[in-house]
């Protein structure tokens, strides 16, 4: 993996293991300083698309960011069945991106993100495409900084958005009127920041939802007392009364401190915390197939020696297994970021190598794996432009037809994405566009 991904993957174990919130919110500070994430890039391209969605062979949307040196935009790429092209986007300020995306129909694609308030920290960015363009929706938030992740489509009328507030102190009359369905925060003239504490308080989960007409807040459940940060990222619909939502809970035990998966179930009527889950997986790798069938990967402690193999897991409605890798892989160094599966008999594991001083770097960068329904095989996969880079989405239609979406850095001021297919014989790069380029 290349530098920046394994300071995202030493990011993602302190906020998983950490119980000090202000160590994290420092470091956080220092990852942007670093150039590993979404920021306002001062010079150079940073571009990076983070979710994608594939509602037939010839309809496919990737959605992100892209930055050139005058702020972040939302960045929406689709297929069309032949070539990868840039689809326009509202202006919605300096700097904003998107951080998922779902489709119910070729008219009615949706997409979640946040915009970036200055001293008023995030505001919710939600964007639908209508056949023709794509169109801001108002968006509620609650008091403080809100920031989407994830999105799922039911129906027409039928929606849901997770992420994260973080609920910074604001003066009651602000309060009142953040809750108001407005697109972005109202502020009170001669007011300070809505968030002026350094650092904030840390976040908890958000929930939104569409009804055909309006997108409101929907109260997330009760958690543990003594959770100190949880955040959802994921978000999966099978009914109007059957949503998954995942992402990552961190609590504050005297004798058992730490953190892990968070998993919680929309019934119909009401969100509920799911438990019996590994703690141990992480949230963005969950790939579900049904509330029976549901796979997820466990990341190994690493050591003086490496990084041992993560553990893949497999869940039957009742309990996890450990469903074992490949006994023989091309280096053992390899971590998965995404799983991806159109069936029980198709899923993808996929990730790439961690480089060390130790190990020799393999030929290959980006790491994949399939499930026929009976054993992993390891899938050779061609790095992107001969460089190294980090996964961060993944789709698949059919058992020969499924895609894969990284970044890669090419110079210490250039960032670019890149686009693979597999087509049910090889992994093929394809040409898709970076802007800035």
């Amino acid at each position: 993996m290349t530098p920046g991904g394994r300071i995202k993957r030493q990011l993602s174990d302190l906020k998983r293991w950490t119980n000090d919130w202000i160590v994290f919110w420092l470091l956080l500070s220092l990852l942007a300083l670093a150039g590993c994430g979404f920021q306002e890039n001062q010079s150079g391209t940073l571009n990076e698309l983070d979710s994608i969605t594939a509602l037939t062979t010839t309809d496919i949307w990737a959605v992100g960011f892209a930055s050139t040196g005058q702020g972040a935009r939302p960045l929406v790429e689709q297929w069309n069945g032949r070539t990868w092209g840039t689809v326009p986007t509202p202006d919605v300020g300096k700097i904003s991106a998107l951080s998922g995306v779902a489709a119910l129909t070729a008219t009615d694609v949706w997409a979640v993100g946040r915009i970036d308030q200055g001293r008023a920290g995030y505001t919710t960015l939600i964007e639908n495409w209508d056949g023709h363009a794509w169109k801001v929706i108002p968006s509620p938030n609650s008091p403080g900084s809100n920031d989407l992740r994830g999105v799922a489509v039911v129906s027409a009328s039928d929606v849901w958005a997770v992420g994260e507030t973080i609920p910074c102190y604001s003066p009651p009359a602000l309060a009142a009127s953040q809750q108001s369905n407005a697109l972005a925060r109202v502020r009170l003239a001669g007011s300070g920041s809505a968030c002026e504490e350094s650092p904030p308080p840390p976040p908890q989960p958000l929930i939104e939802h569409w009804d055909g007409s309006a997108w409101s807040i929907v109260p997330s459940p009760p958690l543990d007392p003594n959770t100190n940060q949880a955040l959802l990222n994921k978000v999966v619909a099978f009914a109007p009364d059957n949503i998954w939502a995942a992402g990552f809970i961190l609590t504050n035990h005297a004798t058992t401190p730490g953190g892990g998966l968070l998993v919680e179930h929309w019934e119909g009527t009401a969100w509920q915390v799911v438990t019996g889950f590994d703690h141990g997986l992480r949230a963005e790798t969950l790939a579900f197939l049904s509330s029976t069938n549901i796979w997820g990967v466990k990341d190994n402690s690493s050591s003086q020696k490496g990084y041992p193999p993560p553990t893949i897991q497999h869940w039957n409605g009742s309990v996890w297994s450990v469903v074992a890798d490949p006994q023989k892989v091309s280096a053992p160094n390899y971590g998965i970021e995404t799983l991806a599966a159109s069936g029980p008999n198709d899923v993808w594991a996929i990730g790439g190598y961690y480089y060390s001083s130790s190990l020799p770097s393999p030929a290959d960068h980006v790491f994949t794996m399939h499930w026929d329904g009976s054993v992993w095989r390891q899938v050779p996969c061609p790095s992107a432009d001969g460089a190294g880079g980090d996964i961060t989405a993944s789709a698949s239609l059919a058992p020969n037809d499924a895609w894969l979406v990284g970044e890669y850095s090419q110079s210490s001021s250039v960032q670019l994405i890149f686009m693979k297919h597999w087509d049910g014989h090889a992994w093929r790069v394809v040409p898709i566009p970076n802007p800035g380029t």
